[in-house]
């Protein structure tokens, strides 16, 4: 049982590579500016999702989370609101000279990218295709809590450079949000309430920062 439940993490860590070495090395491929390599990205992420779970079971996206949500989208909001405003706001006090690694400026770009892009195309990946792998092979608490740690881990190689009480901040936030989004997925069957979970949290570094600012 334990051997199972190892090589069924191992897949789905497997996966979770597929989908990023080519959305990630494509970026790079077609663009130098930040922006656009994030968005390139971004698409990435969303085309490999579906291109993978098109090969593994078909075309019925219902399986991953692509179907509409039966109550959940209010609850994620909510929570996620009362855990990322204070992280949020420990990061931007933590993090007040620090530049990261996608400077954006304009409000349609952080429309754009932090509120429609990221949070369809990472939630896909992660509590999409992966968490619903490991929910058909192993058991919901490693179905909700590989996900999460993965989603942590990119954030470790984007924010490689940040102060070290910063990164903890945005590693930390990057987990809990991995797991609200994992349960309300479990929960729901449906990846709106992931999806809402993750603008919050996105929405949340912004009102952090206005008001340090």
């Amino acid at each position: 049982m334990l051997f199972n439940v190892l090589i069924n993490v191992l897949i789905a860590v497997g996966i979770f590579f597929v989908i990023l070495i080519p959305s990630s090395l494509l970026s790079t491929k077609l663009t130098k500016k930040t922006i656009l390599s994030a968005v390139v990205t971004q698409i990435g992420f969303i085309v490999m999702s579906l291109i993978t779970t098109f090969l593994c079971i078909g075309s019925d996206f219902t399986a991953i989370g692509i179907r509409p949500s039966n109550g959940y989208i209010l609850l994620a909001t909510i929570f996620s609101l009362i855990v990322a405003l204070p992280m949020a706001y420990m990061g931007e006090m933590y993090g007040k000279n620090y530049e990261g690694p996608l400077k954006v400026e304009k409000t349609m770009e952080f429309i754009l990218i932090f509120m429609i892009l990221a949070p369809t195309a990472e939630e896909l990946v992660f509590r999409g295709v992966i968490e619903t792998y490991l929910i058909l092979t192993t058991t919901p608490t490693i179905a909700v809590t590989v996900p999460a740690i993965l989603f942590a881990f990119i954030h470790i190689a984007s924010f490689k450079n940040a102060p070290k009480k910063l990164m903890y901040i945005i590693v930390t936030s990057a987990f809990l949000l991995g797991v609200i989004a994992g349960i309300m997925r479990l929960l729901s069957g449906s990846l709106l309430p992931a999806i809402a979970a993750h603008i919050t949290f996105n929405l949340s570094g912004k009102i952090a920062d206005k008001i340090v600012k």
